[in-house]
């Protein structure tokens, strides 16, 4: 009940803890993750669950993470996108189905400033502040106007909207623009749109 210190003597960076899996970046931009993990969720090649950080596979050098109970995404140093972990609504946005339990490439060959993942879904907002989304999109969580069942393939999100920046939740999405104007679309249940 009181906090402790995570294992190993890391220096991080950031730390993304919405689940049963927590990633982080270090100071080094290494990628570290642990708890649960369900379909390879911890990226590190293998599907048992470690409760001290255990490394990302690839040694790639990741500028941000976002993760969740099932999967989790990163940026490079360079702009690229990876994910790994539960593939089933292609939310790894590689082109497929099957699970990872090591980083693969987001297809597109975008260049991303950012990526948040939600419940089955992720998006990526790009240098050009253009938001693609990919993965399940049965409540319009990529913003086009058209829910689906969805894309294992990066799709132009946001209505076409220049963001600046952006945040996911459960099953919605939101962004602000340049001139400061919010807006949200997704899953709105209990109002969480705002609109």
């Amino acid at each position: 009940p009181s906090p402790s210190a995570v294992s190993g003597g890391l220096t991080f960076s950031s730390i993304n803890t919405p689940g049963a899996t927590t990633c982080g970046v270090t100071s080094k931009g290494a990628a570290y993750c642990w708890g649960a993990n369900a379909y390879g969720s911890l990226g590190n090649g293998s599907d048992t669950p470690s409760s001290t950080p255990v490394p990302v596979a690839g040694n790639l050098i990741f500028s941000s993470l976002s993760s969740s109970g099932e999967f989790a995404c990163g940026v490079t140093t360079s702009g690229e996108g990876y994910c790994w972990g539960n593939n089933q609504f292609g939310q790894l946005g590689n082109s497929g189905t099957a699970n990872s339990a090591i980083p693969v490439r987001v297809s597109g060959g975008h260049v991303f400033s950012r990526i948040k993942i939600g419940n089955a879904s992720a998006c990526g907002l790009t240098t050009s502040s253009n938001l693609y989304c990919w993965g399940i999109n049965h409540n319009g969580e990529f913003g086009n106007g058209s829910p689906s069942s969805g894309s294992s393939t990066p799709v132009l999100a946001a209505g076409g909207l220049k963001l600046v920046t952006f945040d996911a939740g459960a099953g919605s999405y939101c962004g602000l623009t340049a001139t400061g104007t919010a807006y949200c679309w997704g899953f709105g249940l209990q109002g969480q749109l705002g609109n």
